[in-house]
């Protein structure tokens, strides 16, 4: 299986289409975009994506096997079972998780997507992975997993509500951020909880 090219199952319904909340942020070199063909069984990575996980996208043919094989052993389980249930369905997802480069290294990022539903059937599933593994080494000064999750776990929170903002409102990446701080400012409650609330209510 090849990495997906445009098909005329998904055409028409880009990223800048995701729905519940769901929103491509600003390109970077720590923000990976994916998307999976359940018609045609056949993924699409752009390049920040192979970047992330340290594969050359010449080099590289993604099947899904390949894919959950790039996940920690500890996270696979779970990275299959929302993948899985992304597909049966089409409901949005935040999974914070590892991954493990082609060179043996531990990053720690968040994937935020959602399936794409066609005459009551998931026939795609696309979003995005964000590369947090710095941000928690300037943040974090353990290296207990147990911490670092929960910081990873607040990201995901923040994220999918920038995300939700940004469909409702038509924001960019950096605005939504903003109005979450100012929201979280005059209510004087901490940002995780603003972003939560939003999450639940948009």
């Amino acid at each position: 299986m090849s990495a997906l090219e445009s098909s005329p199952s998904t055409d028409g319904y880009a990223d800048d289409h995701l729905s519940g909340g769901v929103q491509q942020p600003p390109p970077s070199s720590t923000l990976g975009r994916f998307r999976y063909d359940n018609l045609t069984d056949t993924w699409w990575w752009s390049d920040e994506m192979y970047a992330i996980h340290g594969l050359l996208d010449s080099e590289t043919r993604l099947t899904t096997q390949l894919i959950l094989s790039l996940k920690h052993p500890d996270d696979h389980a779970e990275a299959a079972a929302t993948l899985h249930q992304a597909l049966e369905t089409g409901q949005p997802f935040t999974q914070p998780h590892r991954v493990v480069t082609a060179d043996g290294t531990v990053r720690q990022v968040i994937s935020v997507g959602e399936g794409i539903v066609l005459g009551g059937r998931v026939v795609a599933v696309h979003g995005y992975m964000v590369d947090v593994t710095n941000a928690l080494e300037r943040q974090v000064k353990t290296d207990a997993w147990q911490e670092a999750s929960r910081v990873i776990e607040q990201r995901a929170v923040i994220e999918r509500a920038k995300g939700a903002l940004m469909v409702r409102y038509g924001l960019d990446a950096d605005a939504a951020f903003d109005l979450l701080k100012s929201w979280s400012s005059t209510r004087n409650e901490k940002l995780r909880d603003v972003a939560r609330h939003v999450v639940e209510n948009l």
